[in-house]
């Protein structure tokens, strides 16, 4: 839930407090999976009897009839809409289409709002990568990005890994940020028969796994200390030479889209551009002091910027404007939320 209308001031905390399983337990799943709304006359005379039995817990205790319509933005499906009544057999064709015509304009003003934030943030991290070779505070604010719920991906914990190429040694101070994790002191890092972090590094492309405990190699001590669900592994490479990895963890299943995968294939291959020439830079300023102005021209990447729309959509005012136009429908409407 991420908004509601229609509710006292007591169930309104209960109810934004409330998720649904995609389970057949629950109306929802059939919106979500037909991506069609989905209507249930009269729930007493059908299967969802947990909705007065734990009236409580859903704060349904009077509710008759249900509506639930997807937020669909193409052929995906973002969320969904649930409307209810006391009174059963309320919802004609006439209420499906006008809130399907609403959910419409939910899904591409979330959408929008959703693409603002991750472009901001995506600037934000290439102009950090770009304006500065300050390696420890640039890899810090990437791991932070990175567990941003609001940000890019909205990982739970996320983890560098520095790799040298010239001595093929892990550096054993990883950088990291997200929700409080259990790590072991000491870590075989190098060791490369056991070390998940050098099998990692070796890797070329991607490695992503939703279910940590089908694969044999991420499913380690860190993981299953750490309840980890999912998985995703970008390897910081420059051309065939690798500096590092990141390690992107969730303690709830999470399917990388196509989008995510690509941001942050695109963050790593900035990160590890900023690596290697951070450490050239580091041995030619060793080797040449009165270079170095040189040589930060030289190794200086292109900043960009772009000035993005700011979007505020105020979801629980439209949800108070699409209550009135449906009493306006008929005047059996008493709830309205949106999960």
């Amino acid at each position: 839930m991420v908004a509601c209308e229609g509710f006292d001031n007591a169930d309104k905390k209960k109810v934004m407090r409330l998720s649904f399983p995609l389970t057949e337990k629950f109306p929802n799943s059939k919106v979500i999976k037909s991506k069609r709304p989905y209507v249930v006359s009269d729930i007493h005379a059908s299967g969802y009897k947990h909705f007065w039995d734990e009236a409580n817990v859903f704060c349904s205790g009077n509710i008759r009839s249900w509506l639930g319509v997807p937020l669909l933005f193409g052929h995906t499906v973002i969320g969904m809409l649930s409307i209810d009544s006391a009174k059963s057999h309320s919802y004609t064709n006439a209420h499906r289409e006008l809130v399907l015509a609403f959910s419409r304009q939910i899904a591409a003003a979330l959408v929008n709002a959703k693409l603002h934030k991750t472009t901001e943030s995506l600037l934000n991290i290439i102009l950090d990568l770009t304006e500065q070779l300050e390696l420890d505070t640039v890899l810090r604010k990437l791991v932070t990005d990175a567990v941003d719920k609001e940000g890019i991906i909205g990982a739970d914990i996320a983890v560098i890994y520095l790799y040298d190429p010239d001595h093929n040694r892990i550096d054993e101070h990883p950088v990291f940020a997200g929700l409080p994790f259990h790590r072991r002191k000491s870590l075989d890092l190098n060791n490369e028969t056991k070390s998940l972090v050098h099998e990692a590094i070796r890797a070329k492309e991607p490695w992503i796994t939703k279910d940590v405990r089908t694969d044999r190699l991420l499913y380690r001590s860190f993981a299953r200390e750490n309840k980890v669900s999912s998985v995703g592994v970008f390897p910081l490479r420059v051309g065939d030479e690798s500096v590092g990895v990141i390690f992107v963890n969730y303690l709830t299943p999470h399917s990388f889209d196509k989008t995510e995968k690509e941001l942050m294939t695109m963050i790593a291959r900035k990160a590890a551009l900023l690596i290697q020439h951070t450490r050239k830079y580091k041995v030619i300023s060793e080797r040449f002091a009165f270079a170095k102005k040189a040589a930060v021209s030289l190794y200086a990447l292109s900043a960009w910027a772009h000035d993005a729309r700011s979007i505020n959509y105020d979801i629980g005012g439209k949800l108070s404007l699409l209550k009135s136009s449906l009493r306006n429908v008929s005047q059996n409407l008493t709830r309205i939320s949106k999960i």
